[in-house]
């Protein structure tokens, strides 16, 4: 019979791990298996780790022999060893205790004694249930009666260091609030190794759940009997605040274990644990509406040893990762890789001391201050298992003393994967304390004390026409103006258009968004000095500005799907003749390439005229037909039909200088394609095309809108009155701020100032109105709210 149950799980575990059928089996075939069948049947499975069915086994045998104190202490091993069963392995070692012997045999079915080790697991179970006392009482039983040479009296040595550790931090406990992050992310299964963006909107973490389609339902892992690890995604709804349904990420095997292990503050880098060579660092590039193949990240990162946990610096130039390779200071170590200038890794350099120790460092996360390190340890300075630590690098490249973050984010058991936000104020982190959905859970921390040093973030969303896709191309440039060097660059969520970056605070930005290499918005940004968290929000509407940089007042015609080359106009229409000054003369020349490749480029005596303004198009009754901001004396090409007569009528200083000018047309390398068939006027431009009209209002806490009465708000919308009539249009940019002092009314700092955005640009609009100025010439470009 022994071989009988032997040989249907090994079977089963060589197709398809251990099924849900085992246990139905296991329980037919111990009805009629012997004591000793049975007994070897269990060593065997609990050497498979296999603990939850070799529970039923025990529990089998205690049915015939209850106060047999090997059994006993077999089954509270075997329940030690399940995550959410632990606390079950009390009364069984309790019992075991009370007849332990050095003079054990741990192979024979006769042995009625426990060994000397019960009392070292009932300390760890003293420990696990807070009874600290307790705990140190059995640690020391052990100890005096294993000697110094047993494998388990350095263990034990340490157990009661933290003990007393744990004795400590729990008599003066941190005023954190956790909370659950709910039955949404949290489930019957393991959730647990929770990252997120920089800016809250993703949260990946990695569950061993069954899969909604079920086809892992017969596969599980042999080393424990559960599903294999997934890697979930669930995205925050940025009106409610809610995460929404987690979705596996398809770059998952049901028959391997890929786990979550960090991401880029953007969310573009997922860094992926894959369970191979005794487990390696993979990363996946975010695609758009999918993450790509997982990638190795090279250099010698992965290595045949254990590669675990993995964490990238905000500006992407430095990699922590864990690797219990043999050349570390012992256990698991923190590594440092840095970004070559050829893009590549360096090799790995131990960070050394005294972040890592004898013992086990594992589960990093480096804040986006570029200073703060966060990362768990089971050290001598932990209540219980791994505690979560901190450490920040000094300005001589040392790192500081760790420090404990304490009860009750810390506990006596593991307390692994902790990740903050960029404001230092709410922890993520996984745990299998009580009152939990599953084995273990994801939950929030409220810190009461920031770790962190200040940093701004600046995030927002890149607004597209209604069912248009953001180009793949859009691209955000960053320099900073007061450090100087080289401009770095992030590239948006092509899911949402969403993008997140970090800020140095008392340093000023110029942040350029641009589509094919041509900025079509671009703003500057200073960080104040104080030390305190910014947040910058803005919202670019990409569908009032184009995406060469012009202003957009009306559709532009459609561009053909693949370069169609004009024909000569059947019956083309002599242009009337243009007022004074005298028109450029037109040459018309063929186009051959796509139009949106194409730039009209104003050049005076062979060069480009830099002081033209605007250019409009001007049908022959003299209304204008489409409208272009000039920069750098070109502006956006528009294919019009043949059949369509107009005028291009240009801005410009000396309008004296109009029959001298040359419109000629080129491609985004500068080359010259063509020239223009078109008329062109000149036209005087005023000062009013440069003025600025801007408007400040300072609110008081919790204040909202402006009175129109207010002469300053009065003077603005004159101003802008006048840009519209000489310009035929504004363009408008909403800025609202709000400090970081809490307020209750609106929820949240984030939502006052958006409030603040909304009336304000609601105000403006309406007083316009009043003006006689249509909300079609009122061009909002960007609606920015700040923290």
């Amino acid at each position: 019979m022994y071989k009988k149950i032997l040989t249907f799980l090994f079977l089963s575990s060589s197709v398809s791990g251990i099924c849900q059928i085992d246990a139905e089996q296991l329980k037919k075939n111990m009805n009629t298996a012997s004591f000793k069948q049975k007994f070897e049947a269990a060593n065997t499975l609990m050497e498979d780790r296999l603990y939850h069915l070799a529970v039923m086994v025990w529990d089998n045998l205690l049915e015939e022999q209850p106060d047999n104190a090997n059994v006993n202490y077999k089954m509270g091993c075997a329940y030690l060893n399940m995550d959410s069963e632990r606390m079950k392995a009390l009364p069984y070692l309790e019992k075991a205790a009370t007849n332990a012997s050095k003079k054990y045999d741990p192979f024979s079915h006769l042995e009625t004694k426990a060994p000397i080790d019960a009392h070292f697991y009932l300390g760890r179970v003293y420990h696990l249930g807070e009874k600290l006392d307790d705990a140190i009482q059995s640690f020391q039983k052990f100890m005096s009666e294993a000697g110094k040479k047993h494998y388990l009296n350095a263990n034990a040595e340490l157990e009661v260091i933290m003990c007393n550790n744990a004795k400590v931090e729990m008599a003066s406990p941190k005023r954190f609030v956790i909370k659950n992050l709910g039955s949404t992310i949290n489930g019957p299964y393991a959730d647990f190794g929770p990252v997120i963006t920089l800016d809250q909107s993703a949260l990946f973490f990695t569950s061993r759940r069954l899969r909604e389609d079920s086809i892992n339902l017969n596969v599980f892992s042999p080393q424990d009997g559960k599903f294999f690890e997934d890697v979930y995604v669930s995205y925050k709804n940025s009106a409610t605040g809610q995460w929404g349904k987690p979705t596996l990420l398809d770059l998952c095997s049901p028959r391997r274990n890929e786990a979550t292990i960090g991401v880029s503050g953007d969310g573009q880098i997922l860094f992926i644990y894959k369970d191979e060579q005794g487990g390696n660092i993979y990363f996946s590039q975010n695609e758009g509406d999918r993450y790509g193949d997982l990638e190795s990240p090279g250099s010698d990162i992965n290595t045949d040893y254990w590669e675990t946990h993995a964490t990238m610096s905000a500006d992407g130039k430095t990699l922590y990762f864990v690797s219990d390779r043999p050349e570390g200071l012992g256990g698991r170590d923190i590594y440092r890789c840095v970004k070559l200038p050829n893009g590549e890794w360096s090799k790995a350099l131990n960070i050394g001391g005294p972040i890592n120790t004898p013992y086990d460092e594992d589960a990093p996360f480096f804040h986006p201050d570029g200073k703060t390190l966060f990362f768990s340890s089971n050290n001598e300075k932990s209540m219980g298992g791994f505690d979560i630590f901190f450490s920040q690098i000094q300005e001589d490249g040392t790192w500081s003393a760790p420090v404990n973050l304490g009860y009750p984010l810390n506990t006596v058991d593991d307390d692994v994967f902790f990740t903050t936000t960029a404001d230092g104020k709410t922890g993520y982190f996984s745990s299998a304390r009580e009152g939990g959905f599953g084995e273990k859970d994801i939950y929030t921390i409220s810190l009461d004390t920031i770790y962190t040093e200040p940093v701004a973030i600046l995030k927002g969303y890149i607004v597209t026409k209604p069912n248009e896709k953001l180009p793949a191309s859009t691209t955000i440039w960053v320099t900073n103006l007061s450090e100087g060097g080289d401009p770095v660059d992030y590239k948006p969520r092509l899911r949402d258009g969403g993008y997140v970056l970090n800020l140095k605070p008392c340093n000023e930005y110029l942040v350029q968004y641009q589509v094919d290499d041509v900025t079509f918005y671009e703003t500057q940004i200073v960080v104040p000095c104080d030390a305190d968290y910014h947040e910058i929000n803005k919202v670019i509407r990409m569908e009032d500005i184009g995406l060469d940089g012009t202003l957009v007042t009306s559709d532009p015609p459609k561009e053909p799907e693949t370069p169609i080359e004009p024909t000569e106009p059947q019956n083309p229409v002599e242009p009337e003749p243009p007022t004074d000054p005298t028109p450029v003369k037109p040459e018309e020349t063929p186009i051959t390439i796509a139009p949106s490749q194409l730039s009209y480029l104003v050049m005076y005596n062979g060069k480009p005229y830099n002081k033209a303004t605007h250019a409009k198009f001007l049908d022959e009754k003299g209304k204008v037909m489409f409208q272009e901001i000039i920069k750098d004396g070109k502006f956006s090409y528009r294919e019009l039909p043949d059949t369509q007569k107009m005028i291009l009528e240009l801005d410009v200083h000396e309008p004296n200088l109009c029959e001298k000018f040359e419109i000629t047309i080129v491609d985004k390398e500068g080359n010259v394609k063509g020239k223009t068939v078109r008329d062109v006027n000149c036209k005087l431009s005023t000062i009013l095309l440069a003025e600025k009209a801007e408007f400040k209002k300072f609110y008081g806490y919790n204040q909202k809108g402006v009175k129109t009465e207010n002469k300053e708000y009065q003077e603005f919308v004159k101003k802008v009155e006048k840009i519209v009539s000489v310009n035929g249009v504004v363009l408008l940019e909403i800025e609202g701020s709000a400090s970081t002092v809490p307020t209750q009314t609106y929820g949240s700092n984030e939502n006052l100032a958006q409030r603040r955005v909304e009336i304000v640009k609601e105000m403006i609009l309406k007083s316009l109105k009043a003006k006689g100025i249509d909300e079609s010439k009122v061009k909002i470009v960007a609606e920015n709210a700040l923290v």
